[in-house]
């Protein structure tokens, strides 16, 4: 999180200055060489921001699908395992029992590839009993299905495999840029800035003053809020909120009395809202800033 930090005030630090740049045009116009390399930053500056934005596009969408095929697949084999379970408590096969008990226990909170993994479990091990779960409404369409929804999460986990590793690329890229901007500014604009600060006093302090943006990106946003429920305004607990920027993932949980609270670092995070008895959802690209205080309450939907 550390690094992503620092990229996000980098890229804040070069538009800022860049714009202080264009905004005295009249004043850098009058040294030649401050003219060419502020044409260099602007130049690099929308290649950061075209790249940047390539990278945003990339990620999106990306949680929202494999969220909700998790979902489609967890909830099948729920069912399944939980009709499973009756059928084997009602000739005491304790075996079967507990072998389908373990399995979905802890699924929901349980991390993509393990779920992915009892969830197909559950469709083995009902297939092997199957003739003697019709009367428990288990058939082998079932089954079928159940196991193509594993196989749809399972290819969007590859697909969530491959487009991490588009954007770990395009990262480097992007850090490339970075790297490529503060040698600009140090060796070329800083120099000759400082050289007008007998004659351009405000435009140097205004320049260097944009310089230090990059230091105030290291505050932390406050998001917080209240889950209810949307049928009764009900306040709700254990709602689990996600926040995911493509490389790590935070979670919250509401208390007793519906309220979270997280601490976020600047970046563009992708936010998954579940719980148990309710229909999950998901907001895309939500931009923190720093040093804000974000307040996003959520009605949850009961599942029918």
């Amino acid at each position: 999180m550390k690094k992503n930090i620092v990229r996000v005030n980098d890229m804040r630090m070069f538009k800022t200055t860049n714009e202080v740049l264009i905004s005295n045009q009249p004043i850098v116009n009058q040294i030649g060489g401050l003219v060419l390399a502020g044409v260099d930053l602007n130049d690099l500056v929308l290649r950061i921001e075209l790249k940047n934005a390539e990278i945003e596009r990339t990620t999106q969408g990306i949680t929202k699908n494999k969220h909700m095929a998790r979902v489609a697949m967890q909830t099948k084999a729920q069912l399944i395992a939980n009709r499973v379970m009756a059928w084997a408590n009602s000739v005491e096969d304790n075996e079967h029992y507990a072998t389908m008990s373990e399995l979905i226990g802890g699924i929901t909170v349980a991390s993509d590839s393990i779920c992915y993994t009892r969830c197909m479990n559950v469709a083995n091990v009902a297939e092997g009993v199957l003739i003697e779960l019709v009367n428990w409404k288990v058939v082998l369409a079932d089954i079928t299905d159940l196991k193509a929804k594993c196989a749809a999460f399972n290819a969007l986990m590859i697909t969530a495999s491959v487009v991490e590793a588009e954007i770990n690329t395009a990262i480097k890229v992007l850090d490339a840029m970075l790297k490529e901007g503060k040698k600009l500014m140090s060796q070329r604009i800083d120099k000759v800035v400082k050289s007008m600060k007998t004659d351009e006093f405000s435009f140097v302090a205004e320049y260097f003053a944009a310089r230090r943006v990059q230091n105030l990106g290291h505050r932390y946003t406050q998001f917080k809020g209240v889950a209810v429920s949307g049928l009764t305004q009900d306040e709700l607990r254990d709602v689990e909120i996600q926040f995911s920027n493509g490389t790590e993932t935070f979670i919250a949980k509401t208390d007793e009395n519906g309220k979270y609270v997280e601490r976020l670092n600047p970046d563009v995070y992708d936010i998954v809202v579940s719980h148990p008895q309710y229909e999950s959802f998901v907001i895309e690209g939500k931009r923190i800033e720093p040093g804000e205080i974000i307040v996003e309450n959520f009605e949850l939907k009961p599942k029918a």
